[in-house]
């Protein structure tokens, strides 16, 4: 009975350190390049080292951080080329959301993204745009939950998170935030319409214009840091 809840444990202390360090690199709290060191890592969430490495292993397999021996883990720094393939893979896949959602979607789960908007309207006056983002998962968790696919859910669930750091930057972008909140405001009316229609390509169309539009304030973002010399 003592090694089944050592091992108990052990596994809880491991899910925790995970994500813990998983939530903080998502946040930009450990942005690319920064160094997680066991000792320090393991200190600071109150676990062993054991779990920590386990985490760092499993971050590994998410293409999170990168291992380097005897060191730890380094927070890994992902390309413009690499978030503009990785906006690309999204695309596709909130698209097939939206496509999946369409029926699925119910008046409860519309209000709430009706709710979610007015908040997102809020975080862009305050100009809280560390807000806006936790606002915008969730707007887009309910559409993939109502898509009644778990691996759907989590490929998407890896995919923002690898490209955390370039969506912020891209909020920054003059104009975007509110062009934001207005392509948002265009998914919830197509989907009301597919769902009366009954199709689902009103919706589709809307998360495709939203992630074009993510796609393109990224790539003025880079632009314009390429020509100040901050890359």
């Amino acid at each position: 009975m003592r090694k089944e809840c050592d091992g108990s444990s052990r596994g809880q202390q491991a899910e925790k350190a995970y994500l813990e360090i998983r939530e903080r690199i998502k946040r930009g709290i450990w942005g690319p390049g920064y160094r997680l060191v066991e000792r320090t890592v393991a200190e600071e969430l109150g676990v062993s080292r054991t779990p920590v490495r386990a985490a760092f292993e499993r971050l590994f397999s998410e293409g999170l951080v990168e291992l380097i021996p005897n060191r730890g883990a380094v927070v890994v720094n992902l390309s413009l080329e690499d978030a503009i393939e990785i906006l690309q893979m999204r695309e596709a896949l909130e698209v097939l959301a939206c496509k999946l959602a369409v029926q699925r979607l119910t008046d409860e789960a519309l209000d709430r993204l009706r709710a979610i908007l007015v908040e997102m309207k809020k975080a862009v006056h305050d100009n809280d745009l560390y807000r806006y983002s936790d606002l915008n998962g969730a707007f887009h968790r309910i559409i993939v939950d109502a898509s009644g696919s778990r691996r759907l859910a989590e490929t998407l669930d890896l995919l923002k998170t690898q490209t955390v750091r370039h969506r912020l930057t891209s909020l920054l972008t003059p104009g975007r935030a509110r062009n934001s909140v207005a392509e948002h405001e265009a998914i919830v009316r197509e989907l009301v319409r597919s769902r009366k229609e009954g199709t689902s390509r009103y919706a589709e169309e809307a998360m495709r214009r939203h992630i074009e539009g993510l796609l393109a304030s990224l790539l003025y973002a880079a632009q314009h840091s390429a020509q100040s010399g901050s890359l």
